[in-house]
């Protein structure tokens, strides 16, 4: 029996006023390891916790994500950042010795349910080439699939 392990903590509890208002924030809690800066940390989860949302990297306008959100929550790189990196210098862990052009394995996210009126947030970090091409292509059926609210 699987066993189901929960991944996402509410960063503030539901609200909930009838009629008007109810949304959630979640922030991602199994981390793959921990990064620190200036005091801060950020949890990183692996590439299956985004699978277990969007099983075939396909988004529609009711889930949908966005990569490079940055800011208070992680880095500042970029999806083809991270294929460059990685098609340079591979999968290892560079440690603190990067090299200049080095954008690292990870980057930020934020999952948007606008149905449920729902986010999640956290940092990914890619470990293979098909975690790099699931989230390309996660990436562009969610600019497509979000086209529509722009229009």
């Amino acid at each position: 029996m699987n066993q189901e392990v929960e991944r996402w903590k509410p960063v503030r509890k539901d609200r909930y006023d009838p009629p008007f208002l109810h949304y959630s924030v979640f922030s991602a809690i199994e981390p793959t390891h921990d990064y620190r800066n200036d005091g801060w940390t950020a949890t990183i989860i692996g590439v299956e916790s985004l699978r277990e949302i969007f099983p075939d990297g396909e988004a529609n306008d009711l889930n949908f994500i966005m990569f490079g959100t940055s800011g208070v929550h992680g880095s500042y790189g970029s999806l083809e950042g991270i294929r460059a990196s990685v098609e340079k210098y591979g999968f290892e862990d560079m440690g603190e010795d990067w090299p200049e052009d080095y954008e690292g394995r990870t980057i930020t996210f934020l999952v948007v349910h606008p149905r449920i009126v729902a986010l999640r947030y956290g940092n990914v970090q890619v470990t293979s080439m098909d975690d790099v091409e699931f989230l390309e292509k996660l990436a562009s059926s969610s600019a497509e699939a979000i086209k529509d609210y722009f229009v």
